[in-house]
Formats: structure tokens, sequence, C-alpha cells
């Protein structure tokens, strides 16, 4: 049976969106205005929500302090750094 781990979704945009330098996170933006852009030329309409850009991001990379319940773990620990098999990430 798979842990599961769950992650506030406004914790995880706020930091999907915040984190790295600025180049980065100018980087984030274009990224997925030129999706939007794109899909509403293809579609005529255009919608992203949190889980399509979760499913996209490299889990390892995700800040633990995010979790719930260890939200007072450091900031420099990754789901990576964890070493932890069988489990699942879900938004809530």
């Amino acid at each position: 049976m798979k842990t599961t781990l769950k992650i506030k979704t406004t914790s995880f945009l706020n930091w999907y969106f915040n984190s790295g330098d600025d180049q980065e996170q100018q980087s984030i933006r274009q990224e997925i205005g030129h999706l939007a852009v794109s899909s509403l030329l293809c579609e005529g309409s255009s919608t992203i929500t949190a889980q399509e850009i979760f499913d996209q991001v490299n889990i390892d990379v995700i800040p633990v302090n995010l979790i719930e319940g260890l939200e007072k773990t450091s900031t420099d620990i990754e789901i990576g750094d964890l070493n932890l098999s069988n489990f699942k990430i879900v938004l809530i």
C-alpha cells in the first residue's frame, strides 16, 4: 500500500511560481504563457490547472516542508533527499 503525502495546492503554486532566481521565474511564466497562447490559437480557449502543472514537475525537487504535517522541516530538504519508496503525492 502506498503512503499518501498531501500538499496544499496554494503552497505548491506559491513555491512553483516564486522559487528560484528571477530568470527561472521568468522562464516558468513565459512557458505557461506560450502554452496558453498556443491553446487559444488551436482550440479557442485555454485552461491550465494546478494539477497539470504539478504533473509536469520533477517531484524530487519539491521541498519537504510543502507536505502537510512537515511544514516545519528545513526548506533545503527536497523530497528526493528522503529516498522514499512506495508513496504518492496528491494536491489538496
